[in-house]
């Protein structure tokens, strides 16, 4: 089953996201990384990573090769290195916005 990774969030509750996400077959891991090593320890055989602050530098994703897709969590993407993400061929997606329940 294909793993993403929330790197960090200030949502009360991901329960929508991850009852999305099992639906489409997809396991959730989340943390609250802050650091390089705390996003490369959890995100360790992620296909995807959903960041809202959390580093996603050229160290980062060098050291995840199964990385395909980082979307930002917010507007922007000033705690991603684009052109690492480039380089390595992970795809860069902002997440669309919540609307009302």
């Amino acid at each position: 089953m294909p793993r993403i990774l929330f790197t960090d969030h200030e949502f009360p509750d991901l329960r929508i996201e991850r009852d999305l996400f099992a639906a489409a077959g997809v396991d959730v891991a989340v943390t609250q990384a802050k650091t390089d090593d705390e996003v490369i320890e959890a995100a360790q055989g992620c296909y995807g990573m959903l960041v809202q602050y959390a580093p996603v530098s050229e160290r980062v994703v060098a050291a995840l090769p199964g990385l395909a897709i980082v979307s930002r969590i917010g507007a922007g993407f000033d705690t991603v290195d684009t052109d690492a993400c480039a380089r390595h061929g992970v795809a860069l997606r902002p997440r669309a916005p919540v609307t009302e329940r």
